[in-house]
């Protein structure tokens, strides 16, 4: 095998390596973009249902009186 021949191989190498970590760091973006949708309405809802349990606690007191 010549030198030719290795440095093609090489190169081939380094760049299917280099668009697979491409390929793998937009498709972590796309992750990691679900999840902070994800996490955004999470605390929505949170912030909901504690409104909503005060809500009820000033309800139980004022019908408790």
């Amino acid at each position: 095998m010549g030198w030719a021949q290795a440095v093609t191989i090489i190169s081939a190498l380094a760049v299917f390596t280099g668009l697979q970590a491409f390929w793998i760091a937009r498709a972590l973006d796309r992750v990691y973009a679900e999840l902070d949708r994800i996490h955004a309405a999470i605390r929505s809802l949170d912030a909901r249902v504690r409104d909503l349990g005060e809500r009820v606690a000033h309800l139980e007191a004022a019908h408790s009186r």
